[in-house]
């Protein structure tokens, strides 16, 4: 979306899986991220909340 490119190596999943288990496997309910943008969104290692909120923002939401 902002003419950059990584491989996407992980799936996401919108709705979480421990929350949603029955959405484990929905298409519409998978998104692929390379591993360092998975980890912003989950707030894994020490990445700053602004990189979390422009991650978020580039992830469609379907849910609405």
């Amino acid at each position: 979306k902002e003419g950059k490119a990584s491989k996407a190596d992980t799936v996401h999943h919108i709705k979480e899986l421990k929350d949603y288990p029955e959405l484990g496997m929905v298409d519409d309910n998978l998104v692929s991220l390379c591993f360092s943008c998975h980890n912003i969104i989950h707030e894994r290692f020490g990445y700053e909340e602004q990189k979390i909120n422009e991650i978020e923002m580039r992830i469609p939401e379907r849910w609405e």
